[in-house]
């Protein structure tokens, strides 16, 4: 691919951000998706409402379950959609989701610094299409939660991180430290990048270059505005803590049940239910190097570009990179769960390598661009592919819900599982939470309330995934202490009535 003298850095990242949004604004017209499907995506929305409201009423917002990050950022997009805060919800994420590729280019750019200028700008424009078209990004872009927003922070920093190392600025240091107190007020996990960053600073300071005050002082400088900047979040964590590592219970979340044995087991109980997979997760949390939602055929330019990053000796690139993706493999491994969604946190790193294999590789530029061509069409034809099926269970859980709408009374007293948020969300119902709530909890709301009470549960799911646990304990309260009637099933879930008179 041959690039034309005189285009700019900023020409590129403009379009790459194009192409990704452009991309990204079909699926959601042709798919007509309104960005919420599952669980966790209605919760940013609900939370970001009432985050919205909060801070309008000059109020301090409510602890949530996630940092505010998002919140904060759709509560600004909310200003220029006149108050529509589903909608700021879903520009946040395709935006940040947009962005992420521009900043990954620029970061490829800076970190590849000494090479010829044509290969670099191959390079970086390798890794910007990369990132722009990987279904996992391309997915969490058009999806109402923090993955894209996060990780565009991440990316962004790295790239003013790195930057400063090859300017000496400070401005651009003290970017880089505010941009990481955003990416962690936007995701917990994005903390762990201060082990890649140290490694880097430590490397850059005692091997690359002779210590230099300036560089400690320009780096401290920094440090104390990011605090700044965190201060808000400071106080959520500081009042209430971490949310997903406190639990009730002898079962712990699977955030809070780290142990490196988890690298060779693949059967986990947790918290959140019984759950068995098929590898272990050592195993599994190396599969984004070929895995159709992350690199797919690029896994083999990866694993190219890391054995000639080793070979040349390409220090600053491999200390900074492998660190990215060896930290959060060592995290993600450790825990009892798996979820190739939160690789997404090195999907950068990973793309940078990939690029580097494929722009350094001793073939002929012909072959290279078939392969990139080949390999972005595959992204394509698998990311339609993969939208299409998460569309078709969007709207399974609207058939759900609208079947809900219709058998169940307006009014009525509701304990949903697995679908509450939904149901709140296009019905005029309004759900309980059946995980949240004790059995004595369950058992006063039942006994006080004024109308018939319905429990709409995924029985089998329960029975199976939750087996010993606490919720298959409420549900066998509920099923021997009132008298539970079938109004209907519909795809997982049974619709159950207790009358009133009971």
């Amino acid at each position: 691919m041959k690039q034309k003298e005189g285009k700019s850095n900023t020409y590129y990242f403009i379009l790459l951000f194009i192409f990704s949004f452009v991309f990204r604004l079909i699926l959601i017209i042709a798919f007509k998706f309104d960005g919420l499907y599952g669980q966790d995506a209605y919760a940013y929305l609900e939370f970001s409402k009432k985050f919205y409201e909060a801070i309008t009423q000059f109020q301090i917002p409510p602890n949530f379950y996630w940092p505010t990050g998002f919140y904060l950022f759709t509560s600004v997009f909310t200003i220029f959609t006149a108050g529509n805060i589903d909608l700021a919800a879903l520009l946040v994420s395709l935006n940040s989701g947009a962005l992420c590729a521009g900043f990954v280019y620029l970061l490829a750019y800076e970190i590849t610094k000494g090479i010829n200028e044509t290969a670099r700008k191959n390079l970086s424009l390798y890794s910007g299409l990369i990132t722009a078209f990987s279904p996992i990004l391309v997915k969490s872009s058009i999806v109402i939660m923090s993955d894209s927003l996060g990780l565009m922070f991440a990316a962004w920093g790295m790239w003013q991180f790195v930057k400063y190392f090859n300017t000496g600025k400070l401005k651009n240091i003290i970017s880089a430290f505010i941009v990481f107190s955003l990416a962690i007020m936007t995701r917990y996990a994005f903390a762990l990048l201060a082990v890649p960053l140290i490694i880097y600073l430590i490397y850059y300071l005692t091997v690359q270059k002779p210590v230099r005050f300036k560089n400690i002082k320009d780096s401290l400088i920094a440090f104390v505005i990011g605090l700044i900047i965190f201060i808000p979040q400071l106080y959520y964590l500081f009042s209430y803590g971490v949310s997903y590592l406190q639990y009730e219970g002898e079962h712990g979340t699977w955030a809070a049940e780290w142990s490196f044995l988890n690298f060779f087991r693949k059967d986990f109980m947790t918290f959140d239910g019984t759950m068995h997979y098929k590898l272990w997760n050592g195993l599994y949390y190396l599969s984004p190097v070929f895995h159709p939602m992350y690199l797919l055929i690029f896994g083999i330019p990866f694993l190219t570009g890391l054995y000639l990053l080793i070979k040349r000796k390409q220090k600053s690139i491999l200390v900074l990179l492998f660190g990215w993706i060896a930290v959060y493999y060592f995290y993600l491994s450790g825990n009892p769960f798996q979820s190739l969604r939160y690789t997404m946190s090195f999907l950068p790193a990973m793309a940078i390598v990939s690029a580097y294999g494929l722009a350094e590789i001793k073939i002929k530029g012909l072959y290279k661009n078939i392969f990139l061509y080949a390999g972005l069409i595959l992204f394509v034809v698998y990311g339609v592919h993969h939208i299409n099926g998460f569309a078709n269970q969007k709207n399974t859980e609207l058939e759900i819900v609208n079947k809900v709408s219709t058998v169940i009374p307006d009014g009525s007293t509701v304990f949903t599982f697995d679908i509450t948020l939904a149901v709140n969300h296009y019905t005029k119902l309004r759900a309980d939470e059946f995980f949240n709530n004790t059995e004595e909890e369950l058992k006063n709301k039942i006994n006080t309330s004024k109308n018939d009470i319905y429990l709409i549960l995924p029985v089998e799911n329960i029975k199976s995934q939750w087996k010993g646990l606490p919720l298959e304990k409420k549900y066998e309260f509920i099923k021997s202490n009132y008298p539970l009637q079938t109004v209907t099933a519909i795809n997982k879930f049974t619709i159950f009535r207790i009358p009133l008179n009971k």
